[in-house]
């Protein structure tokens, strides 16, 4: 996602392959948000697909 997308400051890539889980009390702030509905459905798509759902 290029610069300004999702709120972000730095062009950034989604690593759908590399998921992960993190505990919540881990995180301390939000870093951007995916608002482009198009955009969040290829995202959810492609850790569907990652986690064979």
């Amino acid at each position: 996602m290029p610069a300004g997308t999702a709120g972000l400051r730095v062009d950034s890539i989604a690593l759908c392959y590399q998921v992960r889980t993190l505990d919540k009390n881990r995180l301390e702030r939000v870093l951007g948000a995916v608002q482009d509905i198009g955009l969040r459905l290829k995202l959810q798509e492609a850790i569907r697909f990652q986690l064979d759902l």
